[in-house]
């Protein structure tokens, strides 16, 4: 059966001439598929303004969250992919990223989990735009 568009929650099964060691394990989960004259920009870095929240989401004391810093280390949530990025400028509401993995954004305004990693575990700790 042919269809147009998947939504998330559903199975689907496409045929590629991919090595099958690069889809073991589920490893491109979260990925992006489309045609290859698509429109839909991949980033390997990209600016966002961000919020932070008050206090750290899904740990039992109430700890502060600290200000974002140069350097760090993020878990950014973009979509249905996740993946590491590094501070590399930080402004009062902006941040600049680079991305271990790269994620495919398919308009502006799309909205970005950003986690901290918090006694071993990564915590959500604020939200950001694209």
């Amino acid at each position: 059966e042919e269809f147009n568009e998947a939504k998330p929650g559903g199975l689907v099964a496409i045929g590629t001439y991919l090595d099958p060691s690069l889809t073991k394990a589920d490893s491109l989960l979260g990925n992006v598929v489309t045609s290859a004259n698509s429109k839909i920009d991949v980033l390997w870095d990209f600016r966002m303004k961000y919020n932070l929240l008050e206090r750290v989401v899904g740990v039992k004391e109430l700890l502060k969250v600290d200000p974002i810093r140069p350097k760090e280390t993020l878990m950014l949530s973009v979509g249905s992919s996740t993946t590491l990025g590094v501070v590399t400028h930080v402004k009062s509401d902006e941040i600049e990223v680079s991305l271990r993995r790269p994620v495919a954004v398919w308009s502006k305004g799309v909205r970005v989990v950003i986690s901290r990693q918090i006694g071993g575990r990564w915590r959500m700790i604020g939200w950001g735009i694209i």
